[in-house]
């Protein structure tokens, strides 16, 4: 056989293999984005996710011209701003925080999204890359009311300055907040300025409360208004807030002479997306619609208001996302937009300033105390008494030791130093007290009167103990310990603190909810977690 006939055959060889690698990697990539596109957000908490691509000055540009974009396809999600060259300026929006300052960290930090701390070094680095910045919060930033949410909702508003916010919905979950507690932070001071706007509620006085906020670049200006829906407000009945029609309200903003020379007109809904979506259509006096009341996650392009020139843009829930709108110079007329949506995950290193701020925050709640916090315990509905793991050893051995090496266990000390910010101990921390510990309502952040106080109290109930998913012990434990203890009495006990499996189940979703567990929403997890503790 001639040596050129080898060359040939090896070349049709390396040929198909190319081929076939190409084929392989495009089938992945084309089944990876109809899924992503198809995947509700537990699916979207997949540990498996791989992070964008992060360098010490924000996620890596691709080098590509614009002819070589496609926009109407989703951005790769390793590549950032992908041909994006020269923005004129650019619009950064995130909101729906409902009180979510940080990911917890209970399945690891590099498997959650979002937080103030990732969030800070995300615009940093936009900035960084001399990027003409306009930041915009759409609002909720707590979701319930106490003596806690304000210090958060505190924290937040120092934060959003620090991190240059030039405008900042009020959304109706922050209408829980006491009026004076709110005001404080929220109303205009005697230059007339607040990041705080609100186009149909105001806090005390109209004055008070700014309507919308005109924000200026080098060469051009931008408009935000904000406001909340009538269904939305339907709830809300309190003489310290002066509401108005969203009709009403939306005239007053697009008749101001000052919001008309704005290049570039915004508006913040708290609604659905439906309710968005009729606004647009007849609403010509804004550019860009953003739907701060629509459950999921941003989508990957601007949606388009047929017949106009109108988008519409969709936030994300509890700010793990930011979304990034470019403007860029065009040869004729308006400036092109673009569009990128970021997850703001783990190739963001956290702020050390912002951390800081939270070490400070953690340091409160324990100069507070749970009677400064407003939390009152209450009494177990079942009305016994909670009396700590150990107790369940005596006669239960073989199940305790099961307990006393898996991580339940250990969970009020991983408090103590919690993995990944060691350095901010979170013990006193009511938000996280209630599944690291035992007797208190996870999802209420209130304890039972029985339920753990503290290390120095109650330390038999450290941990996440036996009776978090059996319930309160001390009757249990007091009759099978008394030998003159009725038959029928010890079983209706018994019968009262066993669990099947689908009630084991439900009781660790109270703790092992979506954003604090994801992993334990993928199809199997249960049995695979059961497993590990089976007893």
């Amino acid at each position: 056989m001639s040596l050129k006939y080898r060359y040939l055959q090896f070349g049709l060889l390396l040929l198909s293999i190319v081929c076939g690698c190409a084929l392989i990697i495009g089938c992945a990539d084309d089944a990876e984005q109809k899924q992503e596109l198809a995947i509700d957000s537990v699916e979207d908490e997949n540990p498996t996710e791989q992070p964008e691509v992060e360098t010490s000055a924000g996620p890596i540009v691709a080098e590509k011209t614009p002819d070589e974009v496609n926009h109407n396809q989703p951005t790769n999600p390793g590549v950032l701003y992908d041909g994006w060259e020269n923005p004129v300026f650019v619009l950064v929006f995130t909101g729906r925080q409902y009180g979510y300052i940080e990911p917890c960290g209970c399945t690891g930090l590099d498997r959650q999204k979002g937080g103030l701390a990732r969030r800070h070094t995300f615009l940093q680095g936009l900035r960084e890359r001399d990027w003409q910045v306009v930041s915009i919060d759409a609002g909720n930033q707590v979701r319930r009311f106490g003596r806690q949410p304000e210090l958060k909702f505190n924290l937040t508003a120092e934060l959003l300055s620090k991190m240059e916010y030039q405008a900042v919905g009020i959304g109706p979950a922050d209408l829980k907040l006491p009026a004076g507690e709110l005001f404080a932070v929220a109303a205009v001071n005697d230059d007339n300025h607040s990041m705080f706007i609100s186009s149909n509620v105001a806090i005390l006085d109209r004055e008070f409360t700014r309507r919308f906020q005109v924000i200026t670049t080098d060469d051009s200006s931008v408009g935000v208004a904000s406001i909340i829906s009538e269904k939305l407000l339907e709830s809300f009945f309190s003489d310290d807030l002066i509401v108005e029609s969203t009709q009403d309200a939306l005239a007053a903003v697009v008749d101001d002479a000052e919001f008309q020379k704005t290049d570039y007109k915004v508006l913040v809904v708290h609604g659905t997306l439906d309710y968005v979506r009729d606004l647009a259509k007849e609403n010509s006096g804004f550019d860009l619609f953003v739907c701060a009341g629509a459950p999921g996650e941003p989508a990957y392009e601007l949606e388009e208001v047929q017949g106009s020139a109108r988008k519409i843009l969709k936030v994300g829930e509890k700010s793990m996302y930011a979304s990034v709108v470019g403007f860029f110079a065009a040869d004729h007329g308006r400036e092109q937009l673009k569009y990128q949506r970021v997850a703001l995950d783990a190739s963001y290193d956290d702020s050390r300033e912002v951390l800081a701020m939270f070490k400070q925050y953690q340091e409160e709640l324990e100069r507070a105390g749970f009677q400064g916090l407003g939390i009152q315990a209450e009494e177990h509905p079942s009305g016994h008494r909670f009396v700590g793991s150990q107790s369940c050893a005596q006669c239960h051995q073989e199940a305790f030791d099961i307990w006393k090496s898996s991580p339940h266990s250990h969970a009020t000390q991983s408090l103590i130093a919690p993995h990944g910010r060691a350095e901010i101990p979170r013990q006193f921390d009511p938000e996280c007290l209630s599944c690291h510990s035992t007797g208190w309502q996870a999802q209420q952040y209130v304890p039972y009167e029985s339920g753990f106080m503290s290390l120095a109290e109650t330390m038999r109930l450290e941990g996440n103990g036996c009776e978090n998913c059996h319930g309160p012990a001390s009757e249990h434990v007091r009759l099978e310990s008394d030998s003159a203890s009725a038959e029928a009495e010890l079983d209706s006990l018994r019968q009262l603190l066993h669990r099947d499996l689908k009630e084991a189940k439900n009781s660790c979703l109270e703790c092992h909810d979506l954003d604090n567990s994801p992993d334990f929403h993928v199809d199997g997890a249960f049995d695979d977690y059961w497993s590990r503790i089976a007893h």
